[in-house]
C-alpha cells in the first residue's frame, strides 16, 4: 500500500463508511475532509468530524501504518497537536498524545474496493513515461481538457513567483524587475543565471542614461561581463575597453566585473554565444530602455515580436566573438528565440502584474500571447501528440510540459484529473 493511494481515498472519500468506527470503538462521521496540505504539517487541514457524540474541528493525518506517526517524529512536533483523526491502512500500534490520551484512528484495510486498488496500482506502477499511455484513449476528453487548463495555470503561477521574488528584491520596482527577467531569458537555460547576475551588476538607471548610444551600452555590458579584461583582439575590442575604462570609473563599477569563465559556450551554435546575446540585449535596451512599458503596452504577440527582432551593431553582425569573424551575417535574434522571450518574459510579467493590480486585462494579454504562438515541438510534446492529445498552440504546449514534468514523472496520477477519471470509470 502507498500513502498516495490513501490520500486519494480520503480526498474523494472512496471507502466504505457503513458502521465506520474508530479503533477505540467510537462512531465516526465525516462532515468536512479538510484542505489537502502539500507543505509541512498534517495532510488535511481544518476538517470537521464527529467522533462519538462530539464534533471536532482540526486536522487529519494519513499513514500506511499507525506506527509511522512515531517514525516520522510527529509525537515531538507541535504542528500535529491539533490532529483530530489519524487515518491508516493498518493500525499496528496505538498512538497517543503527549498527555497519554489516544489519538482517534480509523483503519481503512478492508474498506476499499479491490477493483479501485488495482486501477490505482496499475497507474502508479506503469512502465510508460506517461503512466496512462495505454488507457488515455478511453478517458473522458473533458478530463484531459480540464487538466490541461489546470496545469497551464500552475506553470504560469510558478513563473510569476519568480517575478514576485525579483520584484521584492527590487523594492517593488517593475522596470528593474522587467529588465532583470529579460536579461535572464536572453541567456536561456545555459547562461540564464549569469545574465541575471550581469543585470544586477548594471542597474537600469545607468542603462537609461546611455540609451541610444550602442557603443557605450556594449562597453558597459561587455565590461561588466568580464569580456574586456584581456588583451585587445581587434580595434573594436580596444575601443570598448577604453570606453569601459572611463565609464567604470564614472559609475564606480571597477572590481565587480564577472569572470569570463562563468560564460558557457560548449555545444552552443555561434548564434547563441553569450557574446552575440549580449550584443542583442544591448540593441534592445538602446531602443527600448523602458522595458516594462514595452511589455505592458503591447496589443499582440506579433507586434511585440517585431520590436524584439532588432539587429545588433554592425560589428556583431559579422563577428561571433572578439576578433573572430563570422562566415555568415548575424542579423539578430531568431523567431524561436523571440517566442522563448515572449513565453518566459512577457507572459509571466503580464500575469504577475495582473495579480499585483487585480486588473484582468493584463492576464488576458498574457494568455492571448500564449494562444497566438505556435506549439512547441520537443520530446515531451511529441509523446502527447502520439496519444492524440491536442497541442495546437503554446498554451497547450506549456500545459503538456508541466503535466509531464510535475505529474507524470512524479507518478502523481491520483492528483491528476485524467488519472482520477480513469479510476472512476465503471
Amino acid at each position: 500500500m502507498k500513502e498516495s493511494i490513501l490520500h486519494f481515498v480520503w480526498q474523494l472519500q472512496k471507502f466504505n463508511k457503513v458502521d465506520l468506527q474508530s479503533t477505540q470503538g467510537e462512531s465516526v462521521e465525516v462532515f468536512l475532509i479538510g484542505n489537502h496540505n502539500t507543505d509541512a504539517g498534517a495532510d488535511f487541514l481544518n476538517a470537521k468530524i464527529r467522533i462519538g457524540k462530539i464534533t471536532w474541528s482540526g486536522h487529519v493525518e494519513i499513514h500506511v501504518n499507525s506506527s509511522d506517526w512515531n517514525h516520522h517524529g510527529h509525537q515531538n512536533d507541535p504542528a500535529y497537536d491539533n490532529v483530530i483523526l489519524h487515518v491508516v491502512w493498518k493500525n499496528d500500534i496505538a498512538i497517543k498524545r503527549e498527555d497519554g490520551k489516544p489519538i482517534p484512528t480509523i483503519e481503512l484495510n478492508g474498506r476499499l474496493s479491490l477493483d479501485m486498488l488495482e486501477k490505482c496500482k496499475s497507474l502508479l506502477n506503469s512502465p510508460y513515461a506517461i503512466p496512462c499511455a495505454n488507457q488515455i484513449s478511453s478517458t473522458n476528453s473533458m478530463d484531459v481538457f480540464s487538466m490541461q487548463q489546470q496545469v497551464a495555470i500552475e506553470r504560469l503561477n510558478n513563473k510569476t513567483s519568480v517575478v514576485f521574488e525579483l520584484l521584492e528584491k527590487n523594492g517593488k520596482n517593475w522596470e528593474e524587475t522587467s529588465y532583470q527577467l529579460l536579461a535572464k531569458n536572453y541567456g536561456f537555460k545555459v547562461n540564464g543565471d549569469t545574465f541575471l547576475h550581469l543585470s544586477k551588476q548594471l542597474p537600469l538607471k545607468i542603462i537609461k542614461k546611455h540609451a541610444g548610444n550602442t557603443l557605450q551600452l556594449e562597453a558597459l555590458l561587455f565590461g561588466l561581463a568580464g569580456m574586456l579584461q584581456e588583451s585587445p583582439k581587434d580595434d573594436y575590442h580596444s575601443t570598448l575597453m577604453n570606453e569601459y575604462a572611463f565609464l567604470s570609473k564614472k559609475y564606480k563599477l571597477e572590481g565587480i566585473e564577472l569572470h569570463r569563465h562563468l560564460w558557457k559556450y560548449l555545444r552552443l551554435r555561434p548564434g547563441n554565444f553569450p557574446t552575440i546575446r549580449i550584443s542583442q540585449l544591448a540593441a534592445l535596451l538602446g531602443r527600448y530602455p523602458h522595458i516594462f512599458d514595452l511589455f505592458a503596452g503591447i496589443e499582440d504577440a506579433k507586434q511585440l515580436g517585431k520590436k524584439l527582432r532588432l539587429a545588433p551593431s554592425s560589428y556583431w553582425q559579422s563577428h561571433y566573438d572578439f576578433g573572430k569573424p563570422s562566415v555568415k551575417t548575424l542579423n539578430g535574434i531568431g523567431k524561436k528565440s523571440i517566442e522563448n522571450l515572449l513565453i518566459n518574459t512577457a507572459v509571466p510579467l503580464l500575469a504577475a502584474y495582473s495579480q499585483y493590480t487585480d486588473e484582468s486585462k493584463y492576464m488576458d494579454k498574457a494568455l492571448s500571447i500564449l494562444e497566438s504562438i505556435n506549439p512547441e515541438k520537443n520530446k515531451i510534446t511529441r509523446m502527447w501528440e502520439e496519444l492524440e492529445v491536442s497541442n495546437s498552440n503554446s498554451f497547450e504546449s506549456q500545459a503538456l510540459i508541466e503535466l509531464h514534468n510535475n505529474y507524470c514523472l512524479k507518478k502523481r496520477c491520483l492528483s491528476c484529473k485524467i488519472g482520477v477519471g480513469l479510476i472512476n470509470q465503471s
